[in-house]
């Protein structure tokens, strides 16, 4: 397998042909996501296992889990932790997020991320590693929350990232499942772009009220990164 910096002198990572590859989406909610004084922490859907590498950097005393359906997605994020040099750090689980209940003990984590599937199972032709990360065709919006508010301990947080278009339906299911959003923000293409991702910051069993950060913007007028987005993908991450 070909490994690649996430930026210069920054964790390495590796895809393979098979599993999907992370985005833009991954790296904002990587860094949108404070993990720093969670204790164990958990990326349901993983992938090639971005969110949970820069999870183990960011919080060295975290017990990290990454969860994933897909076998080859698993082994990847295995050889991602290696390549890392984070054995030991972070527990693999393949299985099915809708059957949380014979994977996790009620309340195990007190912050889970994902990068769950934006779009209905069906929207459109697409390879096999596609549908099962962007598509809902293994699991809705509906089973991750679900899973989540089994899975939380009361008074954790949830961070997550989706498509803006979707954001009323996503704010309202988390509501409804006692994960109350306290930080949201849009992110943006251009100053001039609607938005396009919505980050959302949840609390399990938090009060009602919630704090809208400035849109992140991505890109300049001419098209280049902006400053901002720089400046995500050259930090360190250490926390």
């Amino acid at each position: 397998m070909v490994f690649e910096e996430l930026f210069k002198g920054g964790p390495v990572f590796a895809c393979g042909d098979s599993v999907f590859a992370p985005g833009t989406d991954a790296v904002v909610l990587a860094d949108f996501a404070d993990v720093k004084f969670s204790k164990n922490i958990c990326d349901i859907g993983c992938g090639c296992g971005v969110l949970a590498v820069v999870s183990a950097i960011k919080n060295p005393g975290a017990a990290v889990t990454a969860l994933d359906i897909q076998p080859e997605a698993c082994r990847i994020t295995m050889e991602n932790i290696k390549e890392n040099r984070l054995e030991g750090r972070i527990n693999v689980i393949c299985g099915d997020i809708r059957e949380y209940k014979s994977l996790f003990v009620s309340g195990s984590f007190d912050h889970i991320i994902s990068n769950p599937p934006y779009f209905p199972a069906g929207s459109g032709k697409s390879s096999a590693a596609f549908e099962i990360a962007r598509q809902e065709v293994k699991c809705s919006l509906y089973d991750i929350i679900s899973a989540v508010s089994y899975m939380l301990k009361y008074g954790g947080y949830f961070s997550l990232v989706h498509r803006a278009d979707r954001a009323a339906e996503v704010i309202w299911a988390l509501s409804e499942a006692g994960l109350e959003p306290k930080i949201i923000r849009l992110v943006q293409h251009k100053p001039d772009s609607i938005p396009s991702l919505i980050l959302i910051k949840c609390k399990k069993g938090g009060k009602k009220g919630v704090s809208f950060l400035p849109n992140l913007i991505l890109a300049n007028s001419d098209g280049t990164r902006s400053r901002e987005i720089l400046s995500i993908y050259e930090k360190r991450w250490e926390a």
